[in-house]
Formats: structure tokens, sequence, C-alpha cells
């Protein structure tokens, strides 16, 4: 994976170890993906790389049921410059919140959510739209 290779030529690099990560969280390989970014929060200082990897968190908690944490980490990064991180409408979409995933799809620059729409976190949300949210939650 090129992704290893780069974090060869740059080790404890926080942006290539969150999209190590999240390689390995796309397929499914939720205990790796955890390690690598729990390692890399335990690291980070108090800076919005320490954030990131708590969203990245509390992505895989909510997948494996841990709804509360999923709920916490999705107020608390709400209004945030952060509410644009795919790992935080992802959540959204696994909590049900209909409104929220929309929103970020539909004010995202570009509208650059086509895969999300594809994931089958969405096929259920899309059922509990309204008309106007379920074409947008619709490919």
């Amino acid at each position: 994976m090129i992704l290893h290779h780069i974090i060869e030529l740059e080790p404890g690099s926080p942006a290539a170890n969150l999209l190590l990560g999240d390689a390995y969280y796309r397929i499914g390989e939720l205990a790796r993906a955890e390690a690598i970014w729990r390692e890399e929060y335990s690291r980070s200082p108090e800076t919005h790389e320490r954030d990131m990897f708590e969203i990245a968190l509390a992505l895989i908690a909510t997948e494996r049921g841990g709804v509360e944490e999923g709920r916490r980490v999705l107020e608390k990064y709400r209004g945030t410059p952060y509410r644009d991180l795919t790992h935080l409408t992802e959540i959204a979409a696994l909590l049900g919140d209909v409104a929220y995933v929309v929103d970020r799809v539909e004010s995202h620059p570009g509208r650059n959510y086509r895969w999300l729409i594809e994931e089958p976190k969405l096929e259920a949300l899309a059922g509990r739209a309204t008309p106007r949210r379920r074409s947008t939650l619709s490919s």
C-alpha cells in the first residue's frame, strides 16, 4: 500500500496516519484503523489533529454500536469547521440524523459527497427523508 511507503518516508505524520487508518476503515479492518488512530490520538497535542482523531475514533465506536459516543462527538463538533469532515457526516448517517447528512451533502462545495450517497449507511436514511431530502440522498 502506497500509504505505508509515505509513512516510511515521513514517520509520525498525523495526516498520513489519518489516511492509512481511513484506508483500513474503508475495507472493514476496524481494529487496524482503530489502533492507528488511537496511537495518533494519544500522541497528538491539543490541536486540530487530535480533534480529527477523536472524530475518527468516534466513527468506529458508532459503527460498533457506541451510539452515545457518536452523539457526543457529533454534538461537540456540529457547529465547528469540522462539520465538513466526512467522518462526522458518516457518524450522523449511522445515528440516523437525516437533516445533518442532507445539509452536509447539499452545502458541500461541488457536492462532492456522491460516494457517500452510495454508502449502505445511507440506505435507511433515504426511507425516512422528506421527498426533497430523499432526492438528495439518492444517486
